[in-house]
């Protein structure tokens, strides 16, 4: 019996006003404020499912640091704002960690393992401060969970994924888009498409538009652990540990029920060298946290996740290209 052949197909095109490249919290963002309007959105990603590795812990309403190295990440004022605007805000809220102590400012356990300063919310000039805490800690998986789920409830939302972007261009008015997955390549055609696939922008490669700027020679770790950090005098909610050598972040991921904390430090250029072997970057986690952690010895602690990456500050020269239009890490990190 000879087997079946499968009809060969024309390849069709998929067709949506908007599509965004990437399920990051940057894209899906943008597409609950769209679909929010009514308009038809897709959102297509590489992988099968929220990316799960250790990044942005915190959306605060006050202070503002880097939120590129995906440690500790403090947002301005207007994020906890615009998650209100759309009613992300009581979701967000509900599942993580409201922090009414502030941010500790101190030295590592290797040292003199003092608190230097601590920043409360009252300290702040009256009106700064819309919240009557410092943030909300919720790791960055949780909060692009929570971003879908809410997209998911309008009908002008569509996700698919396991869609490797591979190129686009822009014919009559339109852009078309091509993505490779399992089942082959599928064809796409939107008013506009949206790169909103971080740094390593895949979109921004395919215009060839140069991200200026530079890499940082230093290594920098984020690892979640379970730690009782709370447990020893001097270590709260948000800890900002300053030292030439041993500089650190330690921070709740979320509810202190849950246990899990944020601990991220920097690697110079010479320690980061073999550090993208599994083995050796394990090595350097046990050397850090031994210089970190307080408490007795030996350190009992319950790695989760690791994830070593490099810290850029580079922007692209240009944010728009007819119909196509770059979002957040996409565009610019630092």
């Amino acid at each position: 019996m000879s087997p079946t052949v499968p009809r060969a197909t024309k390849a069709s095109h998929e067709y949506h006003r908007v599509i965004i490249i990437g399920a990051g919290p940057s894209g899906l963002f943008l597409a609950l404020k769209l679909v929010r309007e009514g308009i038809d959105v897709l959102v297509l990603e590489v992988g099968n499912e929220i990316s799960q590795s250790p990044r942005a812990t915190t959306f605060v309403s006050s202070f503002a640091t880097n939120p590129a190295l995906l440690t500790f990440a403090r947002y301005v004022p207007i994020v906890l704002h615009e998650f209100e605007k759309v009613g992300l805000y009581d979701s967000v809220a509900a599942a993580g960690h409201l922090n009414e102590k502030g941010i500790i400012f101190r030295t590592p356990y290797s040292t003199t393992n003092e608190v230097l300063a601590t920043v409360e919310v009252a300290l702040m000039p009256k009106g700064v401060a819309k919240y009557s805490y410092t943030g909300i800690h919720l790791g960055q998986h949780q909060l692009t969970a929570i971003i879908l789920e809410h997209a998911q409830k309008h009908p002008s939302f569509s996700i698919k994924w396991g869609q490797r972007f591979s190129g686009c261009r822009e014919v009559d008015g339109k852009v078309e888009i091509v993505t490779a997955g399992a089942q082959g390549e599928q064809w796409f055609t939107a008013d506009y498409l949206v790169g909103a696939d971080g740094a390593g922008s895949a979109v921004r490669k395919a215009l060839c538009i140069p991200f200026e700027g530079f890499t940082w020679k230093d290594r920098f770790v984020a690892s979640n652990v379970y730690y009782d950090f709370e447990k020893y005098e001097g270590y709260s909610t948000a800890n900002m540990v300053v030292d030439t050598k041993d500089w650190a972040v330690i921070a709740r991921t979320g509810k202190p029920e849950e246990g899990l904390w944020r601990v991220a430090f920097g690697v110079s250029e010479e320690e980061s060298a073999g550090m993208d072997n599994p083995e050796a970057l394990r090595r350097k986690v046990v050397e850090k946290y031994e210089a970190l952690f307080p408490g007795p010895r030996p350190l009992q602690y319950k790695l989760q996740s690791v994830n070593p990456y490099w810290a850029h500050q580079r922007v692209a020269t240009e944010f728009k290209r007819g119909r196509v239009v770059l979002c957040g890490d996409a565009g610019h990190v630092r």
